[in-house]
């Protein structure tokens, strides 16, 4: 109990870091993608650049760039450089090349919003970072997932046996080759197709050009969808070779030091040399405990 207990817990902490990471990267995508879709150009003046730098646990340098733009005879200002903020680098070469690329007194073209005149970006650049995010936030959500399924699992009570012949049982198994490979095949799809979704966005937002941070993150999708599948193909191969075996027992109830017979059955489908067969019991106890209206499950291992 005390284990399950232990995994809820875990699962629920990288479950809700997963969450904020996912949330974080498709607000920005989605705020990036917004500005660079509906902000409209208009020319500006610069009044100052410069590089500021930012302290911290390593030092970042970012260029500070202020502009002014007339629309409907008003004058504003704004410091945007790109649609998240600053210039995203955040090397001071790059900080640098950006303030010498717009410096004092240059006429220089900004995107302003259509319905918000006050907000406005310098440069129409698409930062990867959002895509980073959403990608190093899946794993952890993936991780949740296969605690949560060996939770429920494993709390969950096994199907009874079930008689086949005269005084013969059949055990039920929790988890068969076949939903394995299936489970594999489902991951992997579901990992593609987010990936897609999230790489194509970035294709199309950065005007339909493959970058090195695309290609790199490409490179790194295909790589991580290449574990769900090496599973899957493993499992397929099993599938060739041989079909779940059946077990049975001749008895429909354990007590402790009780003997009884066991009988496996395995059908081979490819030629195979045989060169070990052994087979294992394990005995868990089952307890469900309802206090007032609160009904709790637990299990622990008699013997094995």
């Amino acid at each position: 109990m005390r284990r399950l207990l232990y995994q809820l817990i875990i699962g629920l902490v990288f479950g809700g870091i997963g969450l904020t990471v996912l949330t974080v990267g498709w607000v920005f995508i989605g705020l990036q993608h917004y500005r660079l879709a509906t902000y409209q150009s208009v020319p500006a003046k610069i009044v100052s650049s410069d590089v500021q730098t930012v302290q911290g646990e390593y030092t970042s340098y970012h260029a500070h760039i202020s502009y002014t733009y007339d629309l409907a005879g008003k004058t504003y200002t704004a410091h945007r450089v790109t649609p998240l903020g600053d210039s995203s680098s955040g090397n001071y070469a790059t900080a640098q090349q950006v303030r010498r690329q717009y410096p004092p007194k240059k006429t220089a073209m900004a995107w302003h919003s259509p319905t918000e005149p006050s907000s406005a970006f310098l440069i129409r650049e698409t930062a990867i970072f959002p895509w980073l995010l959403i990608f190093f936030g899946l794993p952890f959500f993936s991780v949740v997932a296969v605690m949560f399924v060996s939770y429920f699992r494993t709390g969950r009570t096994p199907a009874p046996p079930r008689p086949t012949r005269a005084g013969w049982f059949a055990l039920i198994p929790g988890a068969t080759t076949a939903g394995k490979l299936r489970l594999s095949l489902c991951s992997a799809l579901a990992w593609c197709i987010y990936c897609l979704a999230a790489l194509g966005d970035y294709y199309l937002v950065n005007g339909r050009s493959f970058d090195r941070p695309l290609m790199i993150c490409s490179l790194v999708a295909g790589a991580l969808a290449l574990i769900p599948m090496g599973m899957a193909w493993r499992f397929w191969r099993l599938q060739r070779d041989y079909v779940d075996p059946d077990l049975e027992v001749d008895c429909d109830h354990f007590r402790t030091a009780q003997t009884f017979h066991v009988r496996l059955r395995e059908t081979v489908l490819n030629p195979l040399r045989i060169t070990e067969v052994s087979a294992g019991a394990v005995c868990t106890r089952y307890e469900r405990t309802r206090t007032g209206g609160k009904t709790t499950y637990s299990n622990c291992e008699d013997w094995s």
